[in-house]
């Protein structure tokens, strides 16, 4: 595991087994409370949830092609982005009818805190990066 954190920022790369979602939920727990976001606030659970819930399907989807996920938490003036990447090829689907219930629950969160969510492919090699936003404060 690979960790770094400063005030802005907070990068994480785990092996994708299902204990880094844990792992992951726990140092994203510690970041936000650097960051500034109120422990056991509805914006942090939903953080917390969507990091947990993002990682979680990596490690489900993802594992047989990315050895390893990363995980970054940016805060850029009073937004939050939380980035989870690995290197499978392909892409979830990001429509109602065919996403996953995990999908759906990020959606769900990211609309509740007036959030968004998108997919990016990585910019080198195969694979694809996750964003939730979450403006805060």
């Amino acid at each position: 595991m690979v960790l770094r954190t400063s005030p802005q920022w907070h990068d994480q790369t785990v092996p994708a087994v299902p204990e880094s979602v844990r792992l992951v939920r726990y140092t994203t727990a510690l970041a936000l409370t650097a960051f500034g976001v109120i422990p056991g606030s509805p914006i942090a659970d939903a953080i917390l949830l969507s990091v947990s819930e993002l990682v979680s399907n990596a490690v489900r989807h993802a594992a047989d092609c990315s050895p390893e996920i990363g995980v970054k938490l940016t805060v850029t003036g009073r937004c939050l982005t939380v980035a989870v990447a690995d290197t499978h090829p392909t892409f979830p689907s990001l429509s109602e009818e065919s996403m996953g219930s995990g999908l759906q629950t990020i959606f769900e969160l990211a609309a509740r805190h007036s959030g968004m969510v998108s997919v990016e492919p990585v910019p080198i090699g195969n694979g694809k990066t996750i964003f939730v936003s979450f403006p805060f404060g």
